[in-house]
């Protein structure tokens, strides 16, 4: 059972609408309360969203913190979060003059600069969807 009140707490950054809009999609997507690289896969797959293996693999790897091949739904927020965090930093940049500088967080290669990418797509995709 996921405690909501310590979730809010430990995810200031996040609103509670944004933090229960994420859990319906963990929800939708979950086996036994964890998220497996299949189940990301799938998000993927029915938000519509490109994803390459090593993708999948990159946000397992960053977000699995402890290293049991899921991730539950505290490491499943903390990729909202961080994606969260990276948008602001681009819109601060761009405010401060340093666009070329925010230009490059959006259309870089790096896995995470494409995963921030995807999590926007899912999160567009989830808005519309009635769970």
């Amino acid at each position: 059972m996921i405690e909501m009140e310590t979730i809010y707490t430990d995810f200031k950054e996040l609103s509670k609408e944004e933090i229960l809009s994420y859990q319906n999609i963990f929800e939708r997507y979950n086996i036994n309360g964890f998220l497996t690289e299949g189940g990301l896969k799938e998000m993927m797959v029915q938000s519509k969203v490109p994803y390459t293996h090593d993708g999948l693999q990159s946000i397992m790897a960053e977000f699995d913190v402890d290293n049991d091949g899921k991730l539950n739904f505290r490491e499943f927020l903390a990729i909202y979060k961080k994606a969260k965090d990276e948008n602001e930093g681009m819109v601060d940049e761009t405010r401060n003059g340093t666009n070329e500088h925010a230009q490059k967080k959006v259309c870089g290669i790096d896995s995470w600069k494409i995963t921030t990418k995807i999590i926007k797509k899912i999160q567009k995709y989830c808005s519309g969807i009635q769970f």
